[in-house]
Formats: structure tokens, sequence, C-alpha cells
């Protein structure tokens, strides 16, 4: 196998994978009430993601394309990859992740992320916190 078919080979298993681009803009940490610490890590995509919706008007499907995502770092240690998506509250900029088992709402210098339950059909609240640095800002410059 050449090198160039073995780097298009490559990069189409990513591609499948679901893998991404992402470049960090920003980086802000979190506190709730218990003292534990959310990081969450603000930046954009090389490719348009694009996710789908209800219209409350007609009840069509429809897509919503943004390259902004977030890489969010849970207190536990685990973490995830959201894309923005329609909010509709208008109290902030949601993300969803791909397999849609997480939620991320940035709102003003708060922040809360829920988690599928399934047999609700709905997400529940498992973070609610307040920043608490001075957010990290990374410039070409």
């Amino acid at each position: 196998m050449t090198r160039a078919i073995a780097a298009a080979f490559a990069a189409a298993l990513a591609a499948a994978a679901g893998c991404t681009s992402f470049e960090t803009m920003q980086t802000c940490r979190f506190v709730d009430e218990d003292g534990r610490f959310l990081v969450v890590e603000y930046g954009r995509g090389s490719d348009e993601h694009v996710t789908r919706f209800k219209s409350p008007a007609n009840g069509r499907t429809l897509e919503m394309r943004s390259r902004l995502r977030v890489r969010v770092k849970m207190p536990d240690g685990k973490s995830f990859m959201a894309f923005q998506c329609m909010n509709f509250s208008n109290n902030g900029t949601m993300y969803v992740s791909d397999d849609e088992e997480w939620k991320y709402l940035a709102s003003g210098v708060t922040c809360h992320v829920g988690r599928r339950d399934r047999e609700r059909d709905d997400y529940l609240v498992v973070y609610s916190g307040s920043i608490c640095q001075s957010p990290v800002r990374y410039d070409k410059r």
C-alpha cells in the first residue's frame, strides 16, 4: 500500500469513527455548590457539524450547521464532546453530544450539564456550576 493510499484510508477511518477536529479558543472552569469542578474547552472544528431539531411552528425536522463545539471534562474525570445545537429557550448556547447522551448549556457565568434519561425521554441535570476563574483565551497572534 502506498503512503498516499494509507493516509487516505486512515483519514476515512477517522471520519467514520466520528473523529473531528477541535481548535480550543477558550477554557473555563466551573464549580458547583459541593466544590466539584467542571472544565470546558470552547472551540471550533474545521468541519460544519449538523444537528437536527423539530420546528415548534410546523413540526418539521430541520438542520442546524455549526463549527462550534465544546469538550467537557466532568468532575469524575469522564469527558464528552458536544456540538452547538438549536436552543429555543433563549437563555444561553446549547450543545449536544453526537449520541445525544449529553447536553451542555452555557449561560453567562453559569453552566448546566444534562444527561439523557431514556425512560422519561428527557435530560436530567447532573451538574450546575458557576465560573470560578477568568477564561483562558487562545489567540493565534
